[in-house]
């Protein structure tokens, strides 16, 4: 079960995106006809339009290190993909939460990471892996 905390972060997130694009653009995007969460509009950092911009242009993976390399119900059928993915989630929320580059998130996200996520990404070569939705 979501927690309320999870829930509001799911709505700012949202928020941020939406706005992010309109900022960019000077319009909402073709599949949002309205904002998002005022408390996500409110927060828009100019480098947040990154992520945006990396969820229209999936085929360029090999150049974007935070598009997700797996869906849904790969992570499903493989632990080891859903511990990386959740890994690079935390790296993508320090980018629009805080406003951090990929760099700096990075960083900040492998030094609290006690397991060696970002390692075992590299290991596996999944940060080379293709998206196929």
């Amino acid at each position: 079960m979501l927690s309320d905390q999870g829930k509001d972060d799911i709505k700012q997130v949202e928020g941020i995106l939406i706005e992010s694009y309109r900022k960019r653009n000077g319009h909402y995007s073709p599949w949002n006809e309205m904002g998002g969460s005022k408390s996500g509009q409110q927060v828009v950092m100019e480098n947040n339009y990154n992520i945006v911009r990396s969820f229209c242009t999936p085929n360029e993976y090999y150049r974007n290190p935070i598009i997700a390399r797996s869906t849904i119900r790969e992570l499903s059928k493989n632990p080891m993909y859903a511990g990386f993915e959740n890994y690079l989630h935390a790296v993508r929320m320090n980018i629009l939460i805080h406003g951090m580059e990929y760099p700096d998130a990075l960083k900040f996200t492998n030094d609290f990471d006690k397991f060696g996520w970002y390692e075992k990404i590299e290991e596996a070569g999944y940060n080379l892996k293709k998206l196929i939705v």
